[in-house]
């Protein structure tokens, strides 16, 4: 089965497909063995962040949308998914993508001011 999710890497926000039935597209998008960051949107809506799980130790960048979005400091490609009550991947939130963006477009802003 196919979701959609999020791909964030650096500045950038994009939608993508991720299969369910196996982990090798997650893996592959944030390079190597992964993760997972449980959150919940000021919606009530559960997502997962998925980063490489030594991503701080080869100090990978920080991902400042992945990290605003999750509350917590976290560094490399990032994939977002949603997550169903029972703990499955579902596709991303809406409220979530909405953030994401808004998260980027406030980068952008503050980027023109300075």
């Amino acid at each position: 089965m196919y979701i959609t999710g999020l791909y964030i890497d650096g500045n950038r926000v994009t939608r993508v497909r991720i299969n369910t039935d196996n982990h090798t597209s997650i893996s592959q998008m944030v390079e190597g063995d992964f993760d997972v960051v449980n959150c919940v949107s000021a919606h009530n809506e559960q997502f997962s962040v998925f980063v490489n799980d030594v991503g701080f130790y080869s100090k990978m960048d920080l991902n400042l949308v992945a990290s605003v979005l999750a509350g917590r400091y976290l560094v490399g490609p990032a994939v977002v998914t949603g997550a169903s009550q029972s703990g499955e991947m579902i596709s991303v939130p809406a409220c979530v993508i909405h953030k994401a963006v808004g998260i980027v477009d406030a980068m952008s802003l503050h980027k023109a001011f300075v």
